[in-house]
C-alpha cells in the first residue's frame, strides 16, 4: 500500500481531486487530501503531491495571495523537512506559472520545479517546454493526460437543457465555460464572435470578467452591494442584444449540464494556456471543441480532429466558429477517444506506477 498526502482541497467547484483520489484509493493507494498536513504532519507518507503551488501561500475568500519572504522561506524549509525523512515530492504541472499573479508566485513554481522527485505532464508540450526551462533537472518524468469528468450528472437532452436557458432550438450556440481571467480574452471572443455571419448565433458565457484581482470588487463581492450587483446587470443587457448571455457567477456541478448540452460546441477562451479541464469535460458532454493552438491544449485538439485558433488573429477564431458548426459527428469521437484515453481506471494505474517507480 503506497501512503499519498494529495496537497490540496477537496471542493465542489472542481472535482479534480475526487476523482484522482478515488482512482488512487482503487489502484493500492491511501490517499489523504490535505494542505495543513504537509504543514503539521509528522506522519510518514510515500509520496507527497503537490497540484497547485499557490495552496502553500495564504489565502483570501478562495485565492491565494503571493507568499511573504518569511512564507516562502517556511516552504522550502517545509520541502526539505520532507525529504529529509524519505517522502518522494510529486508535482502535477497543471500550470506553468499562477493565473492571477505570475511575479509573486514565482519563486514558489521556480522550487518545486527544481526540487521534487517526479513531474507529471499531461501533454507532450508542458514535457518539452519544461526539459527547455530545466535543462539540469534530474526529476522523473511521466506523461499522464487529464482524466474526464465522467462523474458530472448528465441525462437531460439539448432540448430541455435549452428550455431551462431560454435559448431557441433553432440557435447556434457556443459555450465559453469557465471563468474569464483577463479582459483581453474577453474582447477576443466577443469581436470574432461579432464578426461570424451566422443566424440565431448564441454565445454563452456563464462567468465572464470582471476585475477581481482587484481588492474592492472582491469587496463588493463580499458584502453583496449594490454597486457591483449594479455593473453586472448593466454589462449583461448591453451585451444581450448581440446574442451574448454574459453573467458573473459560479454554475454548481448539477448546473453544469445545462450549459453543455445545450450548446453546439465549446469554446476554450484562453489566449494563454497550458491545460484545460474544460476540455475533457466538453469531450464527455460529446461536444466538438474550440481552442488556442497553445500548451497541450493546442497540440490535443489538433491530434483530436477539433478545431485551433491563432491568438493573434481574430479571423482564425471566426472561421473556427464556422467550420465547427457542420462538425455533427465531432462530440461522438471525442467522447469515445475521451473513454479510452482519459478514464480514471486508467489514470489512477499510471499515478500508482509512476509513485512506485520513484519509492
Amino acid at each position: 500500500m503506497i501512503s499519498v498526502l494529495i496537497v490540496a482541497e477537496e471542493t465542489e467547484r472542481n472535482t479534480f481531486i475526487h476523482n484522482l483520489s478515488q482512482a488512487l484509493a482503487e489502484n493500492n493507494c491511501e490517499v489523504e487530501i490535505d494542505i495543513d498536513k504537509f504543514w503539521n504532519s509528522e506522519k510518514h507518507f510515500d509520496i507527497i503531491h503537490f497540484h497547485w503551488p499557490e495552496h502553500l501561500s495564504y489565502k483570501f475568500r478562495r485565492k491565494s495571495l503571493p507568499p511573504t519572504p518569511f512564507r516562502l522561506n517556511r516552504i522550502k524549509q517545509r520541502i526539505a523537512h520532507w525529504k529529509q525523512k524519505g517522502s518522494k515530492l510529486v508535482l502535477t504541472r497543471h500550470n506553468t506559472q499562477s493565473h492571477e499573479y505570475p511575479l509573486g508566485f514565482a519563486a514558489v513554481y521556480d522550487h518545486l520545479n527544481k526540487t521534487v522527485d517526479g513531474l507529471i505532464h499531461m501533454g507532450n508540450y508542458s514535457l518539452k517546454e519544461y526539459k527547455q526551462s530545466y535543462p539540469n533537472a534530474k526529476s522523473k518524468q511521466a506523461l499522464i493526460p487529464h482524466g474526464w469528468y465522467d462523474n458530472i450528472p448528465n441525462n437531460i437532452s439539448s432540448t430541455e437543457a435549452r428550455n431551462k436557458l431560454n435559448l431557441d432550438e433553432n440557435s447556434y450556440v457556443i459555450l465559453a465555460f469557465g471563468a474569464l481571467r483577463k479582459k483581453e480574452e474577453e474582447n477576443f471572443i466577443i469581436s470574432a464572435f461579432e464578426s461570424l455571419d451566422v443566424p440565431n448565433k448564441v454565445l454563452l458565457i456563464p462567468r465572464g470578467y470582471y476585475h477581481n484581482n482587484i481588492l474592492l470588487f472582491r469587496l463588493f463581492d463580499y458584502l453583496q452591494l449594490g454597486f457591483y450587483k449594479h455593473w453586472i446587470k448593466k454589462k449583461s443587457k448591453q451585451l444581450e442584444y448581440k446574442g451574448i448571455l454574459w453573467d458573473q457567477r459560479f454554475i454548481p456541478i448539477k448546473d453544469i449540464q445545462d450549459y453543455f448540452n445545450a450548446s453546439d460546441v465549446v469554446l476554450i477562451p484562453r489566449l494563454e494556456i497550458l491545460n484545460s479541464g474544460n476540455v475533457p469535460m466538453a469531450f464527455y458532454f460529446k461536444k466538438p471543441v474550440i481552442g488556442p493552438n497553445q500548451g497541450n491544449v493546442g497540440s490535443i485538439l489538433e491530434e483530436t480532429n477539433n478545431f485551433i485558433f491563432d491568438v493573434e488573429d481574430r479571423n482564425s477564431l471566426r472561421n473556427a466558429f464556422k467550420q465547427a458548426q457542420t462538425a455533427n459527428k465531432l462530440g461522438i469521437a471525442n467522447y469515445q477517444f475521451a473513454k479510452t484515453n482519459w478514464n480514471w481506471s486508467i489514470i489512477g494505474q499510471q499515478h500508482a506506477d509512476f509513485y512506485t517507480s520513484l519509492i
